[in-house]
C-alpha cells in the first residue's frame, strides 16, 4: 500500500504512517501494519543519521500501536510501546490511558493499572469514572484497600475545578 502511494506522488509523512498504521490494525491486518511500522523505523534511521529530527513515531503512532495490540490482547507488547512512549519523552494523552488501563486490568495487573491511574492524574489526564472503577474493584478484590482508597482520593482533589 505504502509502495503504491508512492508510485501515485504520495509523500511519506507522520499522517500517512499514522493513518495506514491505524488503517490496517483496526482492520485486524496486523502484518500489513508491522511492515509499515518497520518502514517508518527504517526511515526514522534514516533521518537520525542524517541529522535530521523528520518522521519520528508520535503520540498518535503509539497510541494506535497501544490500542491495538492491547483490543489483541498482547499485554507484554503494548508495555514496551507504552515504556518506549516514555523514552521517547512523548506526552501522553487521555486516550494512552483510556487504551491501556482496561487491558492492564484484563490480565490482572491491579498493581500496574493502580501506577497508570496514578500517572493520569499527575499528568492531568483523567482517565474516565468507568476506568477507575474498573481499577478500585480490581483493588478491593485483592483486598489493597488502602490502595483503593488513595486512588479515589486523589482523583476527587484532582478532579476539583478551583
Amino acid at each position: 500500500m505504502l509502495e503504491e502511494m508512492e508510485k501515485n506522488g504520495v509523500e511519506r509523512s507522520l499522517t500517512t504512517f499514522n493513518t495506514l498504521l491505524n488503517g490496517f490494525y483496526r482492520d485486524g491486518k496486523f502484518e500489513e501494519g508491522e511492515r509499515i511500522w518497520a518502514r517508518m523505523e527504517e526511515s526514522v534511521e534514516l533521518v537520525e543519521q542524517l541529522g535530521n529530527n523528520g518522521k519520528k513515531p508520535n503520540l498518535i503512532t503509539y497510541n494506535v500501536l497501544i490500542k491495538w495490540y492491547c483490543n489483541n490482547g498482547n499485554l507484554d507488547e503494548a508495555k514496551s510501546v507504552y515504556d518506549n512512549m516514555l523514552k521517547s519523552d512523548i506526552v501522553l494523552d487521555w486516550f494512552t490511558f483510556e487504551a491501556f488501563i482496561p487491558c492492564v486490568c484484563e490480565k490482572g495487573d491491579f498493581g500496574l493499572a493502580l501506577k497508570l491511574c496514578e500517572e493520569s492524574i499527575g499528568s492531568n489526564c483523567h482517565v474516565s469514572a468507568c476506568i477507575l472503577q474498573v481499577v478500585v474493584d480490581g483493588l478491593l478484590k485483592e483486598s489493597k484497600v488502602e490502595e483503593a482508597k488513595r486512588l479515589v482520593e486523589i482523583h476527587s482533589q484532582k478532579s476539583i475545578i478551583v
